[in-house]
């Protein structure tokens, strides 16, 4: 696993006919649908290689419940728990030791609608 990769739930991803999208709370608290590039899992977390950054603030809970520009109230989430080493990696790769939370996830957020 790539050092200071961007881990987020994978609960926090939608699949869309084959594509991903995350969705991301903007200025003025407005969603935003992103489409993001996933690489591999890491227990119930994906590693994002493309579409989002450190600092952008997504949906865990009630994705499916939101539309893109409408407002929400964001509430900050509870962090996932790392996954116990090697158990959650593909078969081919090596077990990659669970990434401290702090460090290496984008800040999570819930969802609720005003």
């Amino acid at each position: 696993m790539k050092k200071g990769a961007l881990l987020i739930p994978q609960r926090a991803v939608r699949d869309v006919q084959g594509l991903h999208e995350v969705g991301v709370v903007g200025g003025g608290d407005t969603v935003e649908l992103r489409k993001v590039e996933v690489a591999e899992r890491v227990g119930p977390l994906w590693i994002i290689s493309q579409g989002l950054k450190p600092d952008d603030r997504i949906i865990i809970e009630g994705l499916d419940k939101v539309r893109a520009g409408e407002k929400v109230k964001p509430l900050p989430a509870d962090p996932e728990p790392a996954a116990p080493m090697g158990r959650s990696t593909p078969a081919a790769a090596p077990p990659a030791p669970a990434p401290p939370a702090a460090e290496s996830t984008a800040p999570p957020a819930r969802s609720q609608r005003k």
